[in-house]
C-alpha cells in the first residue's frame, strides 16, 4: 500500500524545474523514504495469489453484536507477508502510554529528548503508534542503546517493527525494547548465538552488547529484548539446571501501566478503569 505522495523521476534542466524537484523530494511518502536505497522494487510482478494458493478465502461468522454476520476471512501465506516485509524491516515502531500527543508535539518531543545527529522521519498509523525512519544506522543505534525513554513523565515504548503488530482491535500490542544483565553468568557462554538464545527465554532477542562479548563487565551478561509489557517479567532462567538473576535496567519496568502510563501500578489495578460510585443517603422517616 502506498501512502499519499510520489516522488518525481524528472531531472532537472533548469532553475524552475530545479524548484519543482526539491518541492517533490520534501513531498516523498514516508514508504518511499523507507525504500530508498534499498533494493526492493516498488513495482513488482503481477501475481495470482489466489491461483498460486498464497492467499486462502473462508467465510467465517462474526459472534459480536446484537446480530451476527458471516464475512470473508483472507488466511495469507507466511511467504507473502515476509516478502511484504522486507522494506520495512528497519522501522521501528513507538508509542507514548498513557498520553495522546499531535504529530508536530510528537516530533519535536522525540527530536529533543534523541538528540541524534541525523534526522528521521515519523508516520503516524494509528491509537497513538508512530513509525519511525532513521537517515542513518547510528541514529536507529542509538535509539535502542538508550531505552527506556521518558516524554513528559510518561514511558515510550520502542519495537521493531514486525508484520504482527497490533495497532487496531481489542488486542493492541504494548511491546518495547528494555535492556537486561544476566548475573553470575559462566564465562563460557559469553557468546553472541548463546546469549540470543537466552534472551529468547526473556522476550524476542534484538542484540547483545558487544562490551558483554568482549567480556569487560564479567559479572553478568548484557542483552536488549522485546518484552510484552501485558504479561508478568521473567525474572530468572535456567542453563543446565543452574539458575541466573535477570536483572532489568528500567526499575519500573515490573510495574508500569498500559492503559495510563504510570510508573506506579499494572494495569488490573489502574483507577482509570475503575468508575466510582456514590451511595445515597437514605434518610429515615420521622
Amino acid at each position: 500500500m502506498a501512502f499519499p505522495f510520489q516522488t518525481s523521476s524528472r531531472q532537472p534542466t533548469s532553475p524552475v524545474q530545479d524548484k519543482e524537484t526539491e518541492r517533490h523530494t520534501l513531498m516523498m511518502s514516508f514508504r518511499d523514504k523507507v525504500l530508498d536505497g534499498t533494493k526492493v522494487p516498488v513495482m513488482c510482478e503481477k501475481v495470482d495469489l489466489l491461483a498460486q494458493k498464497l492467499v486462502r478465502i473462508e467465510h467465517a461468522y462474526d459472534h459480536g453484536g446484537a446480530a451476527g454476520e458471516f464475512f470473508p476471512m483472507l488466511h495469507v501465506d507466511t511467504k507473502v507477508i515476509d516478502e511484504l516485509s522486507v522494506p520495512w524491516k528497519d522501522v521501528l515502531v513507538v508509542k507514548i502510554i498513557g498520553k495522546e500527543l499531535t504529530f508536530d508535539i510528537m516530533k519535536n518531543q522525540l527530536e529533543n529528548v534523541w538528540n541524534l545527529a541525523g534526522k528521521f522521519d515519523l508516520m503516524d498509523i494509528e491509537n497513538g503508534f508512530y513509525m519511525v525512519k532513521f537517515d542513518r544506522e547510528e541514529g536507529k543505534t542509538k535509539v535502542i542503546n538508550g531505552v527506556p525513554w521518558k516524554l513528559l513523565d510518561h514511558y515510550l515504548t520502542v519495537c521493531r517493527f514486525t508484520s504482527t503488530i497490533n495497532t487496531t482491535g481489542t488486542s493492541v500490542t504494548n511491546k518495547t525494547m528494555v535492556w537486561v544483565r544476566i548475573s553470575g553468568l559462566h564465562l563460557v557462554y559469553y557468546d553472541e548465538n548463546f546469549l540470543l538464545a537466552v534472551a529468547s527465554a526473556i522476550g524476542n532477542p534484538v542484540k547483545v552488547d558487544l562490551h558483554a562479548l568482549w567480556v569487560e563487565f564479567g559479572r553478568f551478561a548484557r542483552v536488549c529484548v522485546e518484552i510484552d509489557l501485558d504479561k508478568p517479567v521473567v525474572k530468572k532462567v535456567g542453563i543446565n539446571g543452574e539458575l541466573y538473576r535477570i536483572h532489568y535496567e528500567d526499575s519500573h519496568i515490573n510495574a508500569i501501566c498500559t492503559e495510563c502510563g504510570s510508573y506506579y501500578h499494572v494495569r488490573k489495578y489502574c483507577p482509570s478503569l475503575y468508575v466510582e460510585y456514590t451511595i445515597p443517603t437514605i434518610r429515615s422517616r420521622d
